[in-house]
């Protein structure tokens, strides 16, 4: 469905739900709070600001974990803090599982 919502009703949304990943196929790897509860924004927030807009609200999580399809979203030099939070990011990803079940989203 094509369907619109203001601002503050997608951020009550986001702040009232979480997604679990399983298959990886409708969890957006940079938006969606698919890593232990949190998005890939609240974990690492300068690395976040090198990606294109486009790339936050089109890469999913089976996409962005396949062959590390998430290194080339990001875009312009690196700050320190952010190549932290890269290596960072790329250690956690490290344990990342998928599965055959579909994501989910779960009401918190």
């Amino acid at each position: 469905m094509d369907m619109h919502f203001s601002r503050i009703e997608l951020q009550v949304f986001d702040a009232s739900t979480t997604m679990v990943v399983g298959d990886g196929n409708k969890a957006l790897f940079w938006e969606d709070t698919w890593m232990e509860g949190m998005t890939i924004e609240e974990i690492a927030s300068d690395l976040f600001a090198l990606i294109p807009k486009r790339a936050r609200k089109r890469r999913t999580v089976r996409e962005a974990l396949t062959e590390r399809r998430w290194i080339a979203d990001i875009q312009g030099a690196l700050s320190l803090l952010a190549l932290l939070q890269y290596v960072q990011l790329w250690i956690a990803l490290q344990d990342v599982q998928l599965s055959i079940v579909p994501d989910a989203i779960l009401w918190r």
